[in-house]
This record gives structure tokens, sequence and C-alpha cells, in this order.
């Protein structure tokens, strides 16, 4: 328990400290102005807490809800907003789940917290039509039962299931919906407040709350891209070192091994122009591929720099007569006999990583990326990789173009 509280201060910045410190103090102090009871004052700060420490990915952040839903759900009820009332027990129950799922999915990293997910866009596209599905029954019931905004109360109520869900789940969609759900709030608790129902505390928490949202949707998205980031220098890492252990006679048996299998494969054997890559010590060499498919007369084209980026060229032969060296010591076309993407049939990518899904976790410098954003898209893309250049995932971006199938040395 005493290593869990030490880890809910780690990784924090100043200005986020003082942006804690500012909000709980902001609450407190409009609260104590305009006379707000010690039931309102405690149910802003226990929200502001839950809200930044939920930001932070830290877990912590549960205990604090749990003292919050069952207050907030006590006003909600005597300002007449029955969906809200209800929706704080829901929360209440959800707490718990909440902390236990947390606590299993932790990260090693102070600054993430947690563990983060994405929604896939089908899954979002469904959860997109379930929320307005849901919102019309909802406002219906609560306008019979005669409650104050009925419709901005049923639309905050759906919304935060779903957001709720989310959150749970750790994925950052999680707080496109709370942005929304706090920009009605801010509406529905100035209402209250104007006819004397609500506290300035809460509408005030929820103003900051919809600035909290704003900035942690902010924060979420770079702590995305720094795991990313961490998961894919890691991987690059690992698969260097597996890659050069391997002996000069293993590395020429596998690359020949490699080069049947390309032969044999119909894409290539059909394509008149095919893109290789020159290797580089510890990749795959293509050297046989290139020498058959040249002496059956198909085109062979190879990445060349041109001094700002990469295009292909087409490669004549294997002699110093026809490659020189390139940057990173790597051979390329002498002559720029240039080959626009579009053009090849097929193309044999190299790489560090790959998933039988067409994931490709590449050095890092995006060259691949842009020649084959250029592409047909009916052209066959394939990976060449040892056994071991498998895995099972690999963080992506939406650049990243997704290959066709996987040809490994086994």
């Amino acid at each position: 328990m005493k290593k869990l509280f030490i880890e809910q201060f780690k990784g924090w910045r100043l200005q986020e400290i003082a942006w804690l410190i500012f909000c709980i103090s902001a609450i407190s102090g409009f609260s104590l102005y305009f006379g707000d009871n010690a039931i309102g004052i405690t149910a802003a700060i226990t929200g502001m807490a839950y809200t930044i420490l939920a930001g932070k990915g830290k877990v912590a952040c549960f205990l604090f809800g749990i003292i919050n839903t069952p207050i907030y759900a006590y006003m909600a009820f005597n300002a007449g907003y029955y969906g809200d009332f209800a929706l704080n027990l829901y929360y209440f129950i959800m707490m718990f789940p909440g902390l236990y799922f947390w606590l299993r999915n932790s990260s090693s990293d102070p600054e993430e917290g947690i563990k983060r997910t994405r929604l896939s866009t089908i899954k979002r596209v469904i959860l997109s039509i379930l929320i307005i599905g849901f919102i019309l029954p909802v406002w219906l019931i609560l306008n019979k039962l005669g409650g104050s905004s009925p419709l901005c109360d049923a639309a905050t109520n759906v919304l935060s299931i779903a957001a709720m869900i989310l959150t749970i789940r750790r994925a950052i969609e999680e707080w496109i919906l709370w942005i929304i759900v706090n920009s009605i709030e801010i509406i529905m608790w100035y209402k209250a407040w104007i006819n004397g129902d609500g506290a300035i505390s809460l509408l005030l928490m929820w103003l900051l709350f919809l600035i909290n949202g704003i900035y942690l949707l902010s924060l979420w998205l770079r702590v995305e891209r720094k795991s990313k980031m961490n998961a894919k220098t890691q991987l690059r890492k690992k698969m260097r070192s597996l890659r050069k252990a391997l002996s000069p006679t293993e590395k020429n048996t596998l690359s020949k091994n490699i080069c049947e299998k390309l032969l044999t494969d119909k894409d290539i054997a059909q394509a008149k122009t095919i893109a290789v890559y020159f290797a580089s010590p510890d990749e795959i060499d293509l050297n046989d591929l290139i020498k058959a498919s040249l002496a059956r007369n198909a085109t062979i084209v190879a990445p060349m720099w041109n001094g700002k980026s990469y295009d292909l060229a087409k490669v004549k032969g294997l002699s110093s007569e026809f490659l020189k060296e390139g940057p990173m010591h790597i051979l390329e076309p002498k002559e720029p006999n240039i080959v626009h993407p579009n053009e090849v049939d097929a193309w044999i990518i190299p790489g560090l990583a790959f998933t039988l899904d067409g994931k490709r976790l590449g050095y890092g410098g995006g060259w691949y990326d842009r020649l084959l954003a250029k592409s047909n898209p009916l052209s066959a893309k394939i990976a060449v990789a040892h056994t071991f250049q498998v895995v099972d995932d690999i963080p992506t971006e939406k650049h990243d173009i997704r290959l066709n199938r996987i040809i490994t040395t086994t």
C-alpha cells in the first residue's frame, strides 16, 4: 500500500502540480465566498482530484471517486436531476472494477501511469450509433418523470455511461466524450445556480473539468506517442541484437533459402517490375533473386538517394560498373534511371519486425512508407524476415503502410 501511495506522486510535472493546487484552491475559495455548504465543497474538491488523477493515469483517482459519487448523487437528486442522480450511483459501482483493471494494467513508466488503449474505427462507429440510439428513449423517460432539462440530462447520462466504460478500458477516446459531457453540464448547473438549486462550486468545478478535459486529452495523446516510441525503440534494439547474433554462414544459408522461396512465388514470377533492396550486413541478401530476375528480363529497381529522399532507380547488374555505395554504406544504382513507385508490380521489403497482419517496424526514417504511399494499391508488398522477426504486435502510425504477407526463413 505504501508503494502504491508513493507511485501516485511520480511522473508529475511542476506545472501539473501547480494546476492541481490551483483548481482545488479556486473551488474552495469560490465555495466559501458564495456560502456553499461542506457537502458541495467536498463534492467539488473530490471530483476535481478524481479528474486530474485519472488524467495522469493514477489509480488513486478511484479512491476520490468513491467519495465523490455518492455525495454528488445526493446533490443531483435535490436539484431534480434524476438522470444525474442515477448516473452517479452507476459511477460509484464502476469505481471498483475501474480500480481493479487499472491496477492490473499499471505501467512501469511513472509519467504514463497506466497502459493506454485506442478504439478501432469500427468500434468508434458502433459506439457513436449506440450513443445516439440511447439518448432519445432516456430523454423520453426523464421528461415523463418531470426532471429539469431532460434532454441535456439524457445526453450527459448516455455519454457519461459510455465514457466511464472507456475509462475502465483505458481508451483515449474517453476524453472526447468527457469534454462533451462537461460542456453540457456547465449549461445545466448554470441554470440550477440561477434558480437557486445548485452550488457555484459545482458550476466552477464543471468549468475546470472542461479545461482539464481538453488538457488531459492532449496529455494522453502525448503520452501515447511517447509510449509508442519507447516500445519501438526497445523492439528495434532487440531485433538488431538477434540478427547480429547470426553467424556469416547462417546469414548466407538463410538468405539463399529466402531467395529460393521468392523465385517460386507467383507474384514475383509474374511481375514485370520488382522493387528490391540492397542488404546491410545483417539483412537478408537478395542478390540471388536479383540475378535470376535480371536473367528473365524483369525490370529491377532499388532505392537511390537523391540528396533529400529516396527514389527508385533501375538496377542493371551487381558489379561496381552498375552500383555505388550510398548513405549508411549500402549499395544503390549508380545511374539515376528513375522509375515511379506506381509502376512496380511487386515489392520486397526489409525491416526489423513484422506481424502476420502486415504491420512493419522499419528503421525509423519512414523512407519506405513514403515510397509505398505512391505505389499501386494492387501491387504485391512482401516482407522478408527471419522467423524471430515475426511478433504479435507493433505500434503503428496513420502513415504506416500495411504489407500483404511475409516470407520467412522457415
